[in-house]
């Protein structure tokens, strides 16, 4: 059932502070998942701030601290690993 899902919109993002450290966090719900900022994009809403959003919403870090580096010139899609499908995140992809 979880394979006839469609893909969501979302976006992801990748932090890198002025050491070249890039930034994961733990998730709240699961102390064994680590990832970097992401999440859907809701109606109406431009991808970019979106982004920025997500990044506020997940890290705390407003738009005025960052600068763009790069945009994907293309969008991706992706698949849970089926092992952890349906064990994380209330079984959503």
């Amino acid at each position: 059932m979880i394979n006839t899902l469609p893909y969501r919109l979302g976006v992801g993002l990748v932090i890198i502070n002025d050491q070249s450290k890039i930034f994961t966090g733990r998730r709240l719900d699961s102390t064994k998942a680590w990832q970097m900022p992401q999440g859907g994009i809701d109606n109406n809403e431009i991808p970019l701030e979106a982004a920025y959003r997500e990044m506020f919403e997940e890290t705390g870090i407003e738009k005025c601290k960052v600068s763009l580096l790069k945009q994907s010139k293309i969008w991706y899609r992706y698949d849970l690993p089926k092992e952890i499908q349906g064990k994380f995140w209330g079984g959503r992809d």
